[in-house]
């Protein structure tokens, strides 16, 4: 099962990720991704972000995660994932590539 979790800054997108996860889900947050790719880079996480969704797409970040589920399941086996932290109906796209009957939480 993959779950998706949107929200504005502050509105408790980690907090709901973080149930699902003692749940048993594993969880990923998308700004971790950006911040350890921008950090490598030396620059800011914000910086970042625009130039890799202008460079590479509104998807970058969300291929970067299917990535890395792709990874974690073939060697750990895991089933669950909750995504926190989805921007854009591009990013919402591309999950669901991996997952047709993924569900998406708005947390306002």
């Amino acid at each position: 099962m993959l779950v998706l979790i949107t929200g504005l800054p502050g509105s408790g997108k980690s907090t709901v990720a973080k149930i699902f996860k003692q749940k048993g889900f594993e969880m990923i947050e998308m700004g971790n991704i950006a911040r350890a790719i921008a950090k490598k880079q030396k620059i800011s996480v914000d910086e970042f972000s625009k130039i890799a969704r202008r460079k590479y797409g509104k998807d970058f970040f969300a291929k970067k995660v299917v990535e890395l589920i792709e990874k974690r399941k073939k060697r750990n086996k895991k089933k669950n994932f909750v995504i926190s932290g989805l921007r854009n109906l591009e990013e919402l796209e591309e999950f669901k590539k991996l997952d047709k009957n993924a569900k998406l939480i708005a947390v306002t």
